[in-house]
């Protein structure tokens, strides 16, 4: 709201009732620094990945535009969190339109790396500003919170949180403990006997704690992300110990994501700072850069831990971590889809925003993984048992639905519905051969383990009468049976081919056999033709002679002597003198007035003669 309006009227009201007290150390009315760095945060990116300022690997820009200036330094906590509130809605709407832009791109990573995608991303263009993609969310809602305005949280094994009862703010607990695991990065660690960068969990527990400003101490960093962690939740009376454990491997997994998408984060953060252009992730995961450009763009929870960025550069241009790296790309490619639709969302989520968008209509568990592998949960589907291959985003889904339901039908009886009944633990277990690598076949985080019994216990209890344990297959022989498919089918199919390619080659070979023949025997009628012909001829000129010469005897014609051939030689041919030889007379010179003609009677020389 311009000039503050709605934000000076709760300041005001809150004023007026006699509410001003001294605010607790560290809340928005103990100074303005705090509200300072809580309205930073709000804006999603912070020190070391603004848009608009100079510091951090951010593109610089203009900063965003908003309709409400920023909170002032006396503002008390109801205040801030109300105008907290206010952002968090106003900021769903381009949340919503970025996740629809994450979930359509060609390619998906593995199931797992859709944790954080539609937490505090916003990608935005305003004249030359270039957005740069920033994974889950940058900073931490404003500390303290009251423990009653504490969102309460249920966990959901392994690695999942359902929202109980609403709180202070709407962050999903994943991204808090995304963005703690950052804050918190412990740089070099001397770890199994290696100085190495933290890359995993067991990492975070080998270094040591210290007291921070509170007087608190966890004992190592890792208790210190799990506590600090509530302070933002509470967790759900009863669920402690499932809490600590869904935390552990949430963080797990975060920290692994955390490198994974830093080298990813380099390249696209280099590519808007130093060339000016924006690239995607599905383009930025395919490109690499060089030592020198990847210590350019270090991430700002490496700030001030330069030998640990040069080691995770260095390990990144290692040979061998460029062949595991294809490798794993290679992997990815033979998906056949997208691995779900969910985005950030678990199931349980994913069953509670289908029913909301659906006019409440009902979910069970078993429909939500079902639909979750179909479309978005906003999107247009539903669940229909008829459903062929095609109609998932990976087929082998379809398999693993339609197992899953002859199994549960073989334990429950023909009339047993898996759309109307709860998943039965026993079914996806026997038919999927139990748990691997700590997880379900199906439906992972809805899975009961209460009730679900182990595959020892399947093993025990297993007769002739029973359905049979199945086994899973793994998925490298899956992907091997795949391609071992495709490739008998491309042989077949180019078997095909060159049996048809054999057989045209043949017609065509008789084809021009025949016509070869066929100019053979018109060459021969030719030539015969010819030869009648010229033998005609001959006969003709013949019979044509033999008559002159019967022609000739009948009046005593005699043919003229016959030359001797071949000819004599002519005599030489001479060439004539112009001059008369020495001694002979020539021609008397003729006057002018002489004649040519013979002279008569009375010519002079007539009368000398």
């Amino acid at each position: 709201m311009p000039g503050g309006g709605k934000i000076g009227f709760l300041s005001a009201l809150y004023r007026s009732s006699g509410g001003e007290q001294e605010a607790p150390e560290g809340s928005s009315a103990a100074g303005g620094s705090n509200v300072s760095e809580g309205s930073r945060r709000r804006w999603g990116r912070g020190p070391g990945r603004t848009r608009g300022g100079k510091t951090g690997g951010g593109y610089q820009g203009r900063t965003r535009r908003s309709r409400r200036e920023r909170t002032p330094p006396d503002l008390t906590a109801a205040a801030a969190a109300e105008e907290e509130e206010e952002e968090v809605r106003e900021q769903e709407e381009p949340r919503q339109e970025e996740e629809v832009r994450e979930q359509e791109e060609p390619r998906q990573e593995e199931e797992d790396q859709e944790e954080e995608e539609d937490q505090g991303e916003e990608e935005e263009a305003a004249g030359d500003t270039r957005a740069v993609w920033l994974r889950g969310p940058s900073q931490l809602p404003q500390r303290p919170i009251p423990l009653a305005r504490r969102p309460i949280i249920r966990p959901v094994p392994d690695r999942y949180w359902m929202l109980v009862q609403a709180g202070a703010h709407k962050r999903k607990p994943n991204g808090i403990l995304g963005t703690l695991c950052r804050e918190l990065f412990p740089g070099l660690v001397m770890h199994a006997g290696n100085l190495e960068p933290a890359y995993t969990w067991d990492h975070y527990i080998a270094v040591p704690d210290a007291e921070d400003r509170e007087g608190r101490s966890f004992g190592n960093k890792a208790r210190r992300v799990v506590g600090e962690f509530w302070d933002f939740f509470r967790c759900e009376p009863g669920y402690e110990a499932i809490a600590a454990q869904v935390a552990d491997t949430a963080c797990r997994k975060l920290v692994k994501d955390m490198h994974y998408e830093a080298r990813v984060q380099a390249v696209i953060t280099y590519c808007a700072d130093v060339e000016k252009r924006k690239v995607g992730k599905d383009v930025a995961r395919n490109m690499f850069l060089t030592r020198e450009q990847y210590l350019r763009v270090p991430p700002n929870w490496c700030a001030g831990k330069g030998a640990c960025w040069e080691m995770m550069v260095d390990m990144w241009l290692s040979e061998e971590w460029i062949q595991r790296h294809n490798l794993c790309r290679e992997r990815r490619l033979l998906m056949q889809g997208a691995p779900h639709h969910q985005g950030s969302r678990g199931l349980p989520e994913y069953r509670d925003a289908w029913s909301g968008s659906h006019e409440d209509q009902e979910c069970n568990d078993f429909q939500a993984y079902c639909m979750a592998h179909k479309g978005r949960a906003t999107s247009d589907v539903s669940y229909n048992p008829a459903d062929p291959p095609e109609a998932y985003s990976n087929p082998s889904v379809h398999t693993r639905i339609t197992e899953y339901t002859e199994m549960g039908k073989a334990l429950h009886g023909d009339t047993w519905d898996p759309a109307t009944q709860p998943l039965s633990g026993e079914a996806i277990m026997r038919a999927g051969g139990g748990k691997k690598h700590g997880r379900y076949w199906i439906a992972n985080s809805l899975v009961d383990t209460a009730s679900t019994p182990t595959l020892s216990q399947l093993r025990a209890r297993t007769t002739d009468s029973t359905p049979p344990i199945r086994p899973r297959p793994e998925t490298s022989v899956a992907s091997v049976r795949a391609i071992q498919a495709r490739m008998d089918e491309e042989t077949k199919r180019r078997e095909e081919i060159e049996a048809r390619l054999e057989e045209e080659r043949t017609l065509r070979q008789e084809q021009e056999r025949r016509w070869q023949e066929e100019r053979m025997q018109e060459r021969q009628r030719m030539e015969q033709a010819l030869l009648a012909e010229r033998q005609a001829a001959q006969q003709q000129m013949q019979t044509m002679f033999s008559y002159l010469q019967g022609l000739g005897a009948t009046i005593n014609y005699q043919p003229p002597p016959t030359m001797a051939w071949p000819p004599p030689p002519l005599p030489p041919l001479g060439i004539p003198s112009i001059f008369p030889p020495s001694g002979a007379t020539g021609t008397p010179n003729q006057s002018i007035g002489g004649s040519n003609e013979p002279p008569d009677e009375h010519s002079p020389a007539r009368a000398a003669s």
